[in-house]
């Protein structure tokens, strides 16, 4: 179980807090403040005491949240965990010296600490989809030149041989074209890939005819 002690004055905003985590709230608002900005629509209800602080003074606000921290921590469970939330490391003390002096686990909670980690998470994952592309550009680059020397050996060997000594079944035909291949190192998936599409082009351009599994040629 965990108390909130959020020092809204400081945050300006509840964004990147699981609010619903807390059995209690304390939401403590600044003099000049006049609005609370939820960033999501909680399906579940919140249990939050609002405190605000009506004098404007240095350090006002944060007296008022070690006022609470002292009244809660003697008069509730010891187990129940204390978040001070608020991007002040000034109560870092405080949490301290309620640890050690009850071994309650009191911590400070900073949210742009949890912002910056949340934007390095999402510069990442666009840095990555970025790379994603890139290597697709280059796979697709690489496949297509390599499907176009293919291309140019299988046709040489078309119109260089006689037609009696061309292969007659499709197989027989992807088993030599995927042989002409062997002039690069390449995934097997791709070489099957670019076979395929140089016997579709062969039939495009008008060089073959398969009817099956026959391969009739047609230019010489």
């Amino acid at each position: 179980m965990k108390y909130a002690f959020i020092d809204y004055e400081n945050i300006n905003s509840l964004d990147y807090l699981n609010l619903t985590q807390y059995e209690k709230i304390f939401l403590f608002i600044g003099a000049n403040q006049t609005s609370i900005r939820l960033a999501e629509k909680y399906t579940v209800p919140l249990n939050i005491v609002v405190i605000t602080v009506d004098k404007i003074a240095d350090n006002n606000l944060d007296f008022h949240i070690a006022y609470y921290l002292g009244k809660c921590d003697h008069s509730v469970d010891k187990m129940i965990q204390f978040d001070i939330i608020s991007n002040d490391k000034g109560y870092l003390g405080i949490c301290d010296y309620i640890h050690k002096l009850t071994t309650r686990h009191c911590q400070l909670i900073r949210p742009q600490d949890e912002s910056k980690a949340q934007n390095t998470l999402e510069s990442t994952n666009n840095q990555n989809k970025l790379e994603s592309k890139e290597n697709v550009k280059l796979s697709q680059s690489i496949s297509d030149k390599i499907m176009e020397r293919a291309f140019k050996l299988v046709i040489h060997f078309l119109t260089q041989s006689e037609e009696r000594h061309l292969p007659k079944k499709k197989q027989t035909l992807y088993n030599y074209i995927s042989s002409r291949i062997n002039f690069v190192e390449i995934t097997q998936d791709l070489k099957q890939h670019i076979t395929n599409n140089i016997i579709e082009l062969l039939e495009k351009e008008k060089w073959i005819t398969i009817k099956n599994s026959q391969v009739v040629y047609l230019k010489k």
